[in-house]
């Protein structure tokens, strides 16, 4: 989905992006999919049964955990950044 800025240029930030709200899916948008099957997204289990947690999404040599409610950001090079809900509601609103 497509999002823009709120009030005009803040912070240097592009004034729209394409952004996914993880809700506990992670289909819905193609290019979501692909960063999963690409290994940019990825599930992790925990130690107590091995059963899925929140997804991580892997920048450079890092691995952040995805919470619900987080934003998925496509940024103009192709790369997903994160972002969580409270920082994107503040900055970015639906639509172009």
């Amino acid at each position: 989905m497509k999002y823009k800025l709120k009030d005009g240029e803040k912070y240097g930030l592009p004034k729209q992006v394409e952004a996914f709200q993880y809700n506990g899916v992670l289909y819905g948008e193609p290019w979501v999919t692909k960063a999963f099957n690409d290994g940019v997204l990825f599930w992790d289990s925990d130690e107590l049964g091995g059963y899925p947690r929140n997804p991580f999404l892997r920048v450079e040599d890092d691995d952040y955990s995805v919470d619900c409610g987080d934003y998925l950001i496509l940024c103009g090079n192709g790369e997903i950044e994160m972002c969580s809900k409270d920082v994107f509601e503040s900055v970015y609103t639906k639509g172009v």
